[in-house]
Formats: structure tokens, C-alpha cells, sequence
């Protein structure tokens, strides 16, 4: 009796319309380390079909192309990667996480010039993003105005430099603008000291 209840909730739920949020199953197996072990064709796949599903969707497209570029650099395939972080930036020049990770990657492939370029525009990023926080005014589309992205930061379900660690605090769920502050001015100060 319980497997059929099941099917009949599957079909009903397939044929109502209902779609799958593929972001939140890409945000959920990235933290949990699933899409690491993925075959390349079905994890090909599984982006492809996320980004369809979210293609006017600006903020969302782009955080799965993040978690795509995040998830071959943990692979260690670093001009796929490289090329997913450069596509955000081509899309959104303002995206802070997307030019540290090609700082990084550029660093790490000991290509010291792009690397230098790209810890640069990070400090600009970071300067901005302050100024947003003590006027308390944010651009429209800022990436944190979109649910998944303030959940993912909140819960550190992706790397980032908002919150990168589990210090959203008792307030689960809501954005804590000073520890970001905090954050994002400490950054600042160790890309300096890398540019030194």
C-alpha cells in the first residue's frame, strides 16, 4: 500500500506541471560532495539541464555556472574550470567569487599576470560590495537579492567569500551584513598581502 501511495504521488506530481528545482539538487549534492564522484557525461548533464531550466533566470543561471566551475576545480581540471569562471564574468563583471576563483586558478597554474589582474578586480569588487553594505543600498539584481543564493551563503553550501563558513550564527536563514563586512574587509587585506 505505502509504494503504491508513492507512485501515485510521483505521478501526480509529474503530471501537474510541478518542475524539479535542479538548483537546489546541485547545491545539495555539491555540499555533499556527490558531484565530485559524478561521470563526466551525467554530470555534462545535469548542468546542461540546470542551466535550461534557469536560462532567464540571470542570478540562478549563473549560480550554477558557479557550482559547475567550483566542482571542476575541486576535480582539479582547471581550464574547465577557468572557463566557467570567465563565462560568469563575461555575463556579470561584479560577480566576486567567479574573479576569485580565476585569481586563484591563475595563481595556481603560476600564470602570475592574470592572477594579479584578477586579485585586482577583486579589491574593486570588495570596495563596492562595502560601499553597498554601509549605505545599505544595493544595486537591483545584486547577487545576494536571489533566495538561492542568500540560502547556499547562509548554510555554506558553496564556497564563498560572504560567509565562508558556517557563521550565519542563530539566525539561520537571514544575511548577517556585518560578519560579510568583516569577511569581505579581511579578504581585501590578505589579497593585498598576496599582491605585495
Amino acid at each position: 500500500m505505502k509504494k503504491i501511495m508513492i507512485i501515485c504521488c510521483l505521478l501526480s506530481l509529474l503530471f501537474s506541471g510541478c518542475s524539479v528545482d535542479r538548483l537546489a539538487i546541485l547545491l545539495r549534492q555539491y555540499h555533499s560532495g556527490t558531484l565530485l564522484t559524478e561521470k563526466a557525461e551525467k554530470l555534462e548533464r545535469k548542468f546542461a539541464s540546470a542551466r535550461a531550466q534557469f536560462a532567464s533566470d540571470k542570478s540562478k543561471e549563473l549560480l550554477v555556472l558557479y557550482i559547475e566551475g567550483l566542482t571542476y576545480e575541486k576535480r582539479k581540471n582547471y581550464p574547465r574550470a577557468l572557463s566557467i569562471f570567465k563565462q560568469i564574468t563575461e555575463t556579470d563583471d561584479s560577480m566576486l567569487d567567479a574573479w576569485l576563483h580565476i585569481a586563484q586558478i591563475n595563481s595556481l597554474l603560476n600564470e602570475k599576470e592574470a592572477a594579479g589582474k584578477a586579485y585586482r578586480t577583486c579589491i574593486e569588487i570588495i570596495n563596492k560590495e562595502i560601499s553597498y553594505i554601509e549605505g545599505n543600498k544595493w544595486p537591483d539584481h545584486h547577487i545576494l537579492s536571489d533566495d538561492h543564493v542568500r540560502y547556499a551563503i547562509c548554510y555554506s553550501m558553496i564556497d564563498n567569500s560572504y560567509l565562508p563558513s558556517k557563521q550565519a550564527g542563530e539566525d539561520k536563514g537571514k544575511i548577517n551584513y556585518v560578519k560579510i563586512k568583516e569577511n569581505l574587509l579581511k579578504l581585501k587585506r590578505e589579497i593585498e598581502n598576496a599582491l605585495k
